[in-house]
């Protein structure tokens, strides 16, 4: 069954954590929370996050050991708290996504200062989204619910505003995802926040169900490796835009289908009442 976490659910787990690698002595470490955990701390209209995501500015495989027991002592799904080292050591991420942490104050008032904790600001969380937007997880929510909160503060206005945040998080030849540039172009002054986010909840919804079905229907289909599955569904279905698209992408994982089958998953994948990013 899949984890949901509260902010303070996330906060007693970070703690324990904290606390488990200074009695074990660990030297001082730096942890930057991001994604679902990060807007779930710092934004009320998230409430929940199935995991937290990090990225540790100093490696540290005591920390990661930490994790591991803390997780095992709540009886955790393995991967409750996972790292993705590529964000904060590729060249492309690193720089900018240090450039974009806030510490994360008020959270750890009991915890010893061996262990920092930071989290991503909201234009390195908005970014994110956008370039990565995928249909089935919660990236539109968190746009919509960002924007609600920042606008009437007189952040993000404007297309254009959102625009250069994206230039100067990731450069200025970006290009986000299709989904999200689709998106973005609906988030004028005068977009209905509140109906886009009504919309794109049943639609996260509707695809989280039939992407399920369709990667166990890949993991029977993958001839090389069940992994090939997870890469095909979480990542290159990002750019499908056609049906021709989905047999190009399946073909390089050695597996063939029916014209009919990928008819049938490129109608539910194209669907025109979940396609368009505006009402």
């Amino acid at each position: 069954m899949e984890n949901r976490f509260t902010r303070s659910d996330i906060v007693a787990l970070l703690s324990e954590v904290a606390s488990e690698y200074t009695a074990k002595g660990g030297p001082p470490v730096s942890v930057v929370i991001y994604g679902g955990a990060s807007v779930t701390l710092r934004h009320d209209f998230r409430k929940t996050t199935h995991d937290i995501d990090y990225a540790l500015l100093e490696p540290s495989s005591l920390f990661e050991d930490c994790v591991a027991s803390v997780g095992q002592r709540h009886d955790l799904f393995p991967r409750w708290m996972h790292s993705m080292p590529q964000i904060s050591e590729t060249p492309r991420y690193r720089e900018n996504f240090r450039r974009h942490m806030e510490p994360l104050t008020g959270f750890f008032t009991g915890t010893d200062s061996t262990v920092s904790f930071s989290a991503q600001d909201d234009a390195w969380l908005l970014v994110h989204s956008f370039y990565f937007f995928r249909r089935y997880k919660r990236d539109a929510e968190n746009i919509l619910g960002i924007l609600q909160e920042e606008r009437p503060r007189g952040r993000f206005l404007s297309v254009e505003e959102l625009r250069r945040t994206i230039q100067e998080v990731y450069g200025e030849d970006t290009r986000c995802s299709w989904e999200g540039e689709a998106l973005l172009a609906a988030l004028g002054p005068d977009a209905d926040l509140s109906s886009l986010l009504a919309l794109h909840k049943r639609r996260m919804e509707y695809y989280k169900g039939l992407y399920e079905f369709l990667y166990g229907f890949l993991r029977l289909k993958c001839s090389k490796s069940r992994d090939d599955a997870e890469k095909i569904v979480l990542w290159e279905s990002v750019s499908w835009r056609t049906e021709a698209d989905i047999r190009d992408s399946l073909a390089e994982h050695g597996v063939s289908l029916s014209p009919r089958i990928t008819g049938h998953f490129a109608r539910q994948l194209f669907s025109p009442v979940y396609i368009p990013m505006q009402t």
